[in-house]
């Protein structure tokens, strides 16, 4: 299919599908697209080829989950309607496509078989080379707008060094102030450059929501956890009816890990949340258990009690929340006192503790303006939003990542068949 209609007497390169973005679902849109057959460029403001992807699962690549469904994420209806179109099974047969071996590891987390999300990358990019992607990096989308029959995509290209060397943050500098202003034209746009979406770059009537970044560690009151920073527990944090099992560990503002990053999509300054050291206890279990053990060790002290149950660091902070003195004798009034707290540590939530370490942004293009069976913008012919820069998000465990393939693939089929 050939790019229709003349924007103006400027010359500018023509294809048939411009990718804003060469993340997962740019990728996977990208891939999708040249296989049907279309001229597909992709423009990656970054340096580096995927390097949002080398980031993820401490480097691993948490690249999905075999328990995915619609109701883990934000706007639930439309991923549902979105899944119809592009199953998550059918997002990792699309994978598969590509060469990569995955393997499952607790609570249905999937990996590349080669433990290293560098292999997702360079299987990503060997598969979108032999369908004939083209990948630009350098290119900060500027404007997306559409002319006529055809989209214009205004972005600046850096010239970075040709060498092996480091690219440092002067190169960087230098390179963004001698950068060169280019378009191109297209039948078709997918943008999918990330959630924090300008509103400058797409056209004025396209709804774009701030964004925030979620999915990371809490601040909360500090006070209690005095004394803690750095130490890591397996425990449950509630707020609510929500509740996250998980390795916990607490800073010196909060508390961070896999628990505390999934209940940050759900909390809100002023919550208070409730840390469970002892999980697996149900009801009065907790108590009846502590009250055995002190049938054992009595007599002893409080802080001997703890010993062999809890971290020294934690037995601490937990007698210290329960109004018990380490040095004083445990008795069975304390069992009690110690068991509610132990089931219920209260913790204050201020907000985010480091935004560095958010592994996504909510907001981006609204929903309610995007079609899910095809992620055309609604009056925006030939315009695609998928992957994080729509208002969809999910916990830890490859469920982002899983939404990127699925809906970077809806949105090149949709492209790719205009």
């Amino acid at each position: 299919m050939c790019v229709c209609g003349i924007i103006d007497a400027m010359k500018s390169e023509r294809v048939d599908i411009c990718i804003v973005g060469g993340g997962a679902s740019g990728l996977a849109a990208a891939i999708t697209a040249a296989r049907a057959g279309r001229s597909v460029i992709v423009l990656e403001c970054d340096y580096e080829h995927g390097r949002s992807i080398k980031r993820t699962g401490d480097g691993r690549c948490n690249i999905a989950n075999v328990h995915t469904h619609a109701g883990l994420y934000r706007n639930e209806c439309f991923v549902e309607q979105a899944f119809r179109a592009c199953s998550p099974e059918r997002a990792l047969a699309f994978l598969e496509s590509c060469g990569l071996v995955l393997r499952q590891e607790s609570e249905g987390r999937l990996y590349p078989q080669a433990n290293k999300a560098t292999s997702v990358v360079d299987a990503l990019l060997l598969a979108a080379q032999r369908a004939g992607v083209r990948i630009e990096l350098g290119c900060s989308v500027t404007s997306v707008l559409l002319y006529g029959d055809a989209w214009q995509v205004a972005y600046d290209r850096m010239q970075l060094p040709q060498t092996n060397k480091r690219v440092t943050a002067r190169d960087l500098a230098a390179a963004r102030a001698h950068a060169q202003t280019m378009q191109l034209q297209a039948c078709s746009v997918v943008y999918c450059a990330g959630g924090n979406v300008p509103s400058s770059v797409l056209p004025a009537n396209v709804q774009v929501r701030p964004s925030v970044p979620v999915l990371g560690p809490l601040a909360t009151d500090v006070a209690p956890i005095a004394g803690l920073d750095k130490v890591r527990v397996k425990c449950a944090l509630q707020s609510g009816d929500v509740r996250e099992e998980g390795e916990v560990t607490f800073r010196e503002y909060g508390v961070s890990g896999i628990a505390a990053f999934n209940l940050s999509r759900l909390v809100r300054p002023g919550d208070v949340i409730a840390i469970d050291f002892l999980p697996a206890c149900e009801g009065d279990s907790a108590e009846a258990l502590l009250q055995r053990r002190l049938g054992v060790m009595e007599p002893c002290t409080a802080e001997e009690f703890c010993v062999g149950m809890l971290l020294p660091e934690v037995a601490h902070a937990v007698l210290r929340a329960a109004g018990l003195k380490g040095h004083e004798p445990m008795s069975q009034t304390g069992v009690s006192q110690l068991a509610r707290t132990l089931k219920a540590f209260p913790l204050v939530v201020r907000g985010l503790g480091d935004e560095r370490l958010c592994q996504v942004h909510r907001g981006g293009v609204a929903v309610e303006a995007v079609s899910p069976e095809t992620m055309e913008v609604a009056g925006q012919p030939g315009l695609y939003v998928c992957g994080e820069a729509l208002d969809v998000d999910a916990p830890c465990g490859g469920y982002n990542l899983h939404w990127a393939w699925a809906s970077g693939i809806v949105a090149g089929e949709a492209a790719s068949a205009r």
